[in-house]
């Protein structure tokens, strides 16, 4: 009988643990099939990697990759840049392509470099001379659209996608019963989270994030980090019910963290400062409860 009711304990603190249980799931990607058309009439298939991140900006990226007419399937080797605009170029000099990964290229036998300022990097990707076809393409009506060119005649392109992100982590939360909840649904943009606590079944869940405060890295907020709590309710569905972001650090607003206070080994009160509205608050994080509210 003892034995029973043993078993029956473990496999009843098992199904809690399960039923608690969320997981952070993290799916990088740094590349991307896109299809479109050449003239409204020849449909084609490009493939693009991001070889290289700038120092200087990072929505600066270095580009390899290949694009075929898909009716021939012959992929044709390209490389390029992505920042305000994304501009491709093929080549059958593999030394210019090598270069173009690593946001440089040779002009009167000078290297250039592209990546140094992100305003001037799209006047200096349209003096590049020397190669065999060149793909420039923007956003148009919430499409990638732009011109095809061999230097001769130029051809309209369309792309069939509103996505110009080469390069990014998708995130997903693994409920205990078994579904996914995409973050991309919490909070747009480049941020990053981490799984801080879990309570009620896994219907409680609480993570921090961060993202940069500027993507040029030389211009103000250059280099500080944004950063907060965010509270997530579900329903006994495990359907979204509540969310709540908290920003306990931003350059832009010139919000800080004044001090942190553990009132116990569960909950710490934190701080912030406003400095632009010389406002003063304090959230109360609940790592039992995996809740957050202002206290004052």
């Amino acid at each position: 009988m003892k034995t029973n009711v043993l078993l029956f304990f473990l496999l009843f603190l098992s199904f809690r643990t399960t039923a608690q249980h969320v997981e952070l799931i993290n799916l990088p990607t740094n590349d991307r099939i896109l299809h479109g058309q050449i003239d409204d009439q020849y449909d084609i298939t490009l493939y693009l990697r991001v070889e290289r991140h700038s120092e200087q900006h990072g929505a600066m990226k270095a580009l390899s990759g290949w694009y075929q007419y898909d009716r021939i399937g012959k992929p044709i080797p390209l490389a390029g840049t992505i920042a305000q605009n994304l501009n491709l170029f093929t080549s059958d000099n593999a030394d210019f392509l090598n270069d173009l990964q690593n946001f440089t290229y040779q002009e009167n036998g000078e290297e250039v470099t592209l990546d140094d300022n992100i305003f001037e990097m799209e006047e200096k990707m349209n003096a590049i001379t020397g190669f065999a076809e060149r793909f420039k393409l923007g956003y148009d009506d919430n499409q990638i659209k732009g011109i095809w060119t061999n230097g001769k005649k130029e051809l309209p392109v369309t792309i069939w996608s509103n996505v110009f992100n080469l390069d990014e982590e998708k995130q997903f939360l693994k409920l205990p019963n078994g579904s996914y909840f995409n973050l991309d649904n919490a909070e747009q943009g480049l941020i990053f989270y981490e799984l801080q606590a879990t309570a009620n079944r896994g219907r409680n869940v609480l993570l921090s994030f961060s993202y940069p405060a500027n993507l040029n890295y030389g211009g103000r907020c250059g280099g500080a980090i944004n950063s907060g709590m965010t509270a997530l309710i579900f329903d006994e569905n495990y359907r979204l019910a509540n969310i709540k972001h908290i920003y306990f650090e931003s350059c832009y607003q010139e919000m800080y963290i004044d001090d942190e206070i553990e009132i116990s080994d569960s909950i710490t009160d934190f701080r912030v400062h406003d400095y632009n509205g010389d406002v003063k608050k304090t959230y109360r994080v609940d790592y039992n409860r995996a809740t957050l509210k202002e206290t004052e």
